[in-house]
């Protein structure tokens, strides 16, 4: 139980399946297996005698959803019910297919560990990554991006990186952000200065609007920004777990020659 723990700074969750000492099963998400499980015992009379972690994943909310709308099709509900172990594992399992970076890291165990280890390695280099990023933001940009969510201030120094600049549109009031710099001003009077001062040689197939990101609905851009953030996470779990498995077949190959 002492390696299923997220990190204070990452993200992401576990999936746990517990079984009674009365045989009643309970399906729910944590940060920290063994923390949950001793909380779940005490005071409660309540001993464990079995529990089956899947994950991380990311998106662990969503997945414990998906497991306990199937169970509930299946009849199978309630803070504790009576249900076949292995059974609510195998549904468990069996739905945790919609979680990222996926499935496989519960059904071989084998490389349990080691996919583990390489997604928190795919979570560390993004840190690494989105600091890089924001080197080209203001201290400005970065507190108010930072209201907004974590996740936001990588994600809109990346699109600087990118565009050279963004303008952040909240009703009519708007924010230029730009590399070491933040203005706020109405999103009429950016578009006038675009108009009359924008480069048309280096801007000549481009429109204000292209340069455009809406921040009026926090919740949304927040999502957004989120979704990046999962996406490249997910990328570079990819990679790293490629990059494992070439490495695995050359020293199985080495061995197969020796």
């Amino acid at each position: 139980m002492r390696n299923y723990v997220i990190p204070p700074n990452h993200e992401g969750g576990y999936i746990y399946v517990a079984l009674s000492d009365i045989g009643l099963v309970k399906v729910g998400k944590t940060r920290n297996v063994s923390a949950r499980m001793k909380q779940l015992s005490t005071g409660s009379g309540i001993v464990i005698t079995k529990v089956e972690v899947l994950g991380p994943f990311v998106n662990y909310g969503q997945v414990e959803l998906a497991i306990h709308a199937k169970l509930t099709s299946e009849r199978r509900s309630g803070e504790w019910f009576s249900a076949d172990f292995d059974t609510v594992k195998a549904i468990a399992i069996d739905t945790s297919g919609i979680g990222t970076p996926g499935a496989e890291l519960v059904n071989n165990d084998a490389y349990r560990y080691e996919r583990v280890f390489l997604w928190f390695s795919a979570h560390e280099e993004q840190i690494k990554y989105e600091q890089a990023l924001c080197e080209i933001l203001s201290d400005t940009a970065i507190n108010f991006l930072k209201e907004y969510g974590t996740a936001c201030a990588p994600y809109v120094a990346l699109c600087i990186h990118t565009m050279g600049g963004v303008t952040l549109q909240q009703g009519q009031k708007a924010y230029s952000v730009y590399p070491c710099g933040f203005k706020e001003s109405t999103l009429d009077q950016l578009r006038e200065d675009w108009n009359n001062f924008a480069d048309k040689d280096i801007f000549e197939d481009s429109d204000f609007d292209d340069f455009l990101i809406d921040i009026s609905d926090k919740d949304k851009f927040k999502s957004e920004a989120e979704e990046w953030r999962t996406d490249a996470i997910n990328n570079l779990f990819t990679e790293l777990t490629d990059d494992y498995q070439r490495w695995l077949a050359r020293r199985m190959g080495e061995h197969e020659h020796a």
